[in-house]
């Protein structure tokens, strides 16, 4: 797929669980936290402020009945990230119910721009 159509898309859907809520930034936001192990390096891979990041973690991290994400100190700060097993878990369910739409509304994309 080209890198250009890979932008967020405008629509925005919430999936809730008994949990908490999940969007699609929120949700992109943690598998890129999973990879690297750092909130600096996901908000870069993501293309957002980082203080938006620590914005969106916190608020995944309050509504869900236990944190998605763990800092190595009490603060969150842009190193030293990882997910929780609840938030791999989170992550992984909400890839397996919504991957396969974001995928097809991506490749929609790239074939008309």
């Amino acid at each position: 797929m080209k890198m250009s159509c890979l932008e967020p898309p405008s629509c925005c859907v919430i999936a809730e669980t008994e949990d908490g809520a999940l969007g699609y930034r929120m949700a992109v936001l943690l598998d890129e936290i999973g990879r690297p192990g750092s909130l600096s390096e996901a908000s870069k891979a993501e293309k957002i402020d980082l203080d938006h990041a620590r914005e969106l973690v916190c608020e995944m991290n309050e509504s869900f009945r236990a944190p998605l994400v763990e800092f190595g100190e009490s603060c969150p700060n842009s190193e030293g990230a990882r997910l929780t097993r609840l938030g791999e878990d989170t992550s992984n369910w909400y890839w397996q119910i919504f991957g396969t739409v974001w995928s097809s509304i991506l490749e929609e994309r790239c074939n008309h721009y």
